[in-house]
């Protein structure tokens, strides 16, 4: 039941709330101050009040490690499941794999609840928002789980002052220099070619989604005469006629889902729970079928024609009714690595059903062992091929012209909290990493000799109502700034000398790509390194990892030598970094974009087309 008028709160012993906003307004309303509120919001933590717990705590960190690491091979079982059935595409078994690791989200939450939550009184206050770009994913699925409980209401409290954090202004003349006259060339030529929608070229290629190494290798297509047309589905698509999820192995994923959840929670919630699960990935089939009725005119268009697409991180409803499509009529899809992390990453795998060489018949990646992950995909269907990292990253280099007036050290954070939308990727609850990077912040940087502006992470969805909880130590710390505008890191890298960051995601590119000193902090239980890479990172750049008895130490006497020491120490490693980065970062130091381009239009383009336009 949900409660939209001012409700007396008196009977509630135990609450379910995520926002300091909203559980101060529920004490106005009579809410007993004893009751007990259970919350996974880091700000709602960091209070003093006893009566908040974390609803998180029944996870150890071993518990953590065996969820996470067995997310990837649950997905595995049920698209096997779905591809054995015989009677869906391979589309549609992705579809499927891809709400199987989303659905774990909801499992995670399920599994702090207890037989009593079935009966006893609870209160769920219920924010409402907008969340950001992907909308309100504020709430934990409290109301999915227990809306069986005849004692369990929901409340819905708007958020006063709600705002969401939008892109900084970056002046002009740095955008067009971090951006290259590549991309400026490609904004200008989509825009006219965008008032030739309804024209069909004899040869042409179609865009669905970009990145850095993908607007590259349009733009060298383009040169070689082949318009670029960035496509959209229609909106005036009536779909509710459209297939809707008739899975013949529904009966078996069921089960697999069944037996996932029994493992985690406790034995009166497993049905109810499964079934929730279930029923999510029934609303993804069912998105993935509308989409595609409302492409299948446009892309059938395109038939008989010397078509290819190019489109970026291609797993999801969206781009795989295109690509589905593309398939049927014989239209070549490729994509472009957009990010280095499957390569680096020991917990990315949990993510694999998301590669990009899963759906697309070609994926073009910026190294060998990028490719060599890629190859390992147990969804795999496509061709991996090497092209090296985008023209932008190698520009970072470039970037750095400025020698006065630089602050000498920044922390580039990566603490994206989860939520009820990220990935994992880590064995800690969000309000674990909070304390790991308070931690950071008071043992180590505010105890070194050199000015530090931390940079928090720019966040396109917000994952809880209140303020970052260890942005406020922040602002007590005398050699501390706080950098918390919406910009990219790359626009910035010409204001810092030395560059530290921690775990191991696509953030961690630009900075090496930049060529100034990198301080990797590998978090062992925070999306770690993989053996092999923490090995060739070691010797290329610095790092510390943080498992280590004496690592708050070692990190604070390295950070409090004399930046030029630093610098100096930087260089000594080029040799061992030229290693690491062509192994790791970019197998080929420019040119990706062409590279790209020739191997398209040699393998997936009729060759007698392509000789009479280069």
């Amino acid at each position: 039941m949900t409660i939209n008028n001012t409700p007396n709160l008196s009977i509630y012993k135990k609450v379910f709330c995520d926002s300091k906003q909203a559980i101060a307004w529920a004490y106005k309303n009579k809410l007993p101050k004893d009751a007990i509120i259970l919350s996974s919001s880091p700000a709602m933590l960091w209070e003093s009040n006893p009566n908040i717990k974390h609803v998180e705590c029944r996870w150890t960190l071993s518990e953590m490690k065996r969820f996470q690491g067995t997310i990837n091979k649950f997905a595995e079982n049920i698209f096997d499941v779905c591809i054995g059935a015989g009677d869906i595409s391979h589309e549609e078994a992705l579809c499927v794999a891809q709400a199987t690791i989303k659905i774990n989200r909801i499992l995670f939450k399920a599994a702090c609840l207890n037989e009593g939550d079935l009966i006893n009184p609870i209160l769920f206050i219920r924010v409402e928002g907008s969340g950001g770009a992907k909308g309100n994913n504020l709430n934990s699925p409290w109301d999915l789980l227990l809306d069986s409980n005849p004692n369990f209401k929901v409340v819905n409290y708007a958020l006063e002052d709600e705002s969401v954090s939008c892109v900084e202004n970056i002046s002009l003349k740095k955008r067009v220099y971090v951006a290259g006259i590549r991309t400026i060339y490609y904004r200008s030529v989509t825009k006219i070619l965008s008032f030739f929608q309804n024209y069909i070229f004899r040869k042409q290629i179609l865009i669905l989604g970009e990145n850095e190494l993908l607007i590259d290798t349009a733009v060298r297509l383009l040169i070689h005469g082949f318009p670029l047309k960035q496509i959209k589905p229609f909106d005036n698509i009536d779909t509710s006629d459209a297939d809707s999820c008739t899975l013949n192995c529904r009966d078996t994923v069921l089960d697999i889902i069944t037996r996932r959840t029994a493992e985690f929670v406790t034995p009166c919630l497993v049905n109810k729970c499964a079934n929730v699960l279930i029923r999510e990935i029934d609303k993804q089939l069912d998105s993935y079928y509308g989409l595609r009725l409302r492409w299948e005119t446009i892309i059938k268009k395109y038939a008989d024609t010397n078509t290819a697409l190019l489109t970026n991180a291609p797993v999801n409803p969206n781009s795989l009714a295109v690509i589905s499509l593309c398939r049927e009529i014989g239209i070549p899809t490729i994509s472009a690595q957009h990010g280095v992390s499957q390569e680096i990453c020991a917990t990315h795998s949990e993510v694999s059903v998301v590669y990009d060489i899963n759906a697309v018949d070609c994926f073009l990646s910026y190294n060998a062992k990028s490719k060599e992950v890629a190859n390992s995909s147990h969804f795999i269907r496509g061709y991996s091929f090497v092209s090296g990292i985008s023209e932008r990253h190698l520009r970072m280099k470039k970037n750095t012209y400025k020698t006065v007036g630089m602050v000498p050290i920044i922390y580039v954070s990566t603490n994206l909290y989860k939520g009820n939308l990220g990935w994992f990727g880590t064995w800690l609850t969000d309000y674990d990493r909070a304390r790991n990077e308070q931690r950071l912040i008071n043992s180590i940087f505010a105890k070194i000799p050199h000015n530090v502006c931390y940079k928090s992470y720019p966040v396109d969805n917000i994952r809880y109502p209140d303020k970052d909880p260890v942005l406020h130590d922040i602002e007590s710390i005398e050699n501390l700034s706080l950098f918390d505008k919406k910009i990219d890191m790359r626009y910035l890298l010409d204001e810092y000398r030395v560059l530290v960051t921690s775990m191991a995601t696509s953030t961690l590119s630009w900075l090496v790509m930049a060529d100034k000193p990198v301080i990797f902090i590998n978090s062992k239980n925070n999306m770690p390194l993989t053996v092999e890479a923490r090995n060739a990172l070691s010797k290329g750049l610095f790092l510390f990892d943080d498992d280590e008895d004496n690592f708050s130490e070692r990190l604070r006497n390295f950070l409090s030598k004399p930046i030029d020491e630093i610098e100096h120490l930087w260089y000594q490693k080029e040799s061992d970094r030229k290693i690491m980065i062509k192994r790791y970062f970019s197998a080929y130091e420019n040119n990706s974009g062409k590279i790209a381009a020739e191997f398209i239009y040699d393998k997936y383009i009729t060759p007698q087309q392509i000789k009479t336009t280069i």
